[in-house]
């Protein structure tokens, strides 16, 4: 059976922005994922904000995130979540199994 799920994620404007706040504020690739790693422990979140994320998303390679890291990245960058993400939601197939009664 296939169930259609809605997801949640954000979206980037422009990685070319993200990657001059991130000049502009003095971070690395890797500083900036340890920070927003650190704001998210401060929140209690169970989310983990990883070096390729912040890299794809400096890059281009990649354009969505968790809403929780997009906040984290966003407070690092001292600039408001809304200047650099806008909301999406993306429906997600996945296939469930059903038991078989033996």
């Amino acid at each position: 059976m296939v169930v259609i799920e809605g997801r949640f994620d954000v979206k980037i404007h422009s990685s070319a922005l993200f990657a001059q706040l991130m000049e502009h504020n003095g971070f690395t690739v890797r500083s900036l994922a340890d920070a927003a790693a650190i704001e998210l422990r401060k929140s209690r979140s169970r989310m983990v904000c990883k070096r390729g994320t912040v890299g794809n998303l400096r890059s281009g390679y990649r354009d969505t995130c968790r809403p929780e890291v997009a906040r984290a990245l966003a407070k690092c960058l001292n600039v408001p979540v809304e200047a650099l993400f806008s909301s999406k939601v993306s429906n997600v197939q996945r296939e469930v199994g059903q038991k078989s009664a033996t």
